[in-house]
């Protein structure tokens, strides 16, 4: 059986990205890796540390866009995926990093909640659609016509949940 010690130092090594035994870096796809599991090896090293006491609350270690709360969900319930970005920026923790609509993005692409077409033109899944991502048609002032993606009030709550569980960024 290990040692209190040495289970705070597998714990701190592990959150860190390294291979406790090895010492070798993990892979950054790894599920140890991901921002929810980093936080969950910070909150043990925290209770080993502390005993008894009430598990606090740890830092936002890497500094990454966290919400202060669940909110920046868009009052006209549609939205751009770039101003729902500044209202998600709006209500971030004071200290983080604010999160770029790339990053979501990117992460519903890999999601396959988007996907992009031959003319490298995204659009949104069957499974987008099902959660609220919306194909709609525009027309410019000068009538040329234009596709934007939009966000209904259900996606962009989808979007903030999968953000304060910590599987965007």
């Amino acid at each position: 059986m290990l040692s209190k010690d040495e289970m705070i130092s597998y714990i701190e090594q592990l959150a860190d990205g390294i291979d406790p035994m090895t010492g070798e870096v993990l892979e950054k796809d790894t599920i140890l890796n991901r921002s929810d599991i980093v936080r969950l090896f910070y909150s043990l090293r925290d209770y080993l540390l502390n005993d008894d006491k009430k598990i606090r609350k740890t830092k936002n270690v890497l500094g990454t866009f966290k919400l202060s709360s669940n909110v920046g969900i868009a009052e006209d319930k549609i939205t751009t995926i770039m101003l729902f970005t500044k209202r998600l920026n709006d209500f971030r923790v004071k200290g983080t990093k604010p999160i770029s609509y790339l990053s979501i993005t990117n992460w519903l692409l890999k999601e396959v909640y988007l996907l992009v077409d031959e003319k490298h033109m995204k659009a949104p899944s069957n499974e987008g659609t099902k959660i609220g991502i919306l194909y709609s048609m525009r027309r410019s002032s000068n009538g040329r016509e234009y596709y934007v993606i939009e966000y209904s009030k259900n996606a962009q709550q989808f979007i903030v949940d999968n953000l304060f569980y910590g599987n965007i960024c």
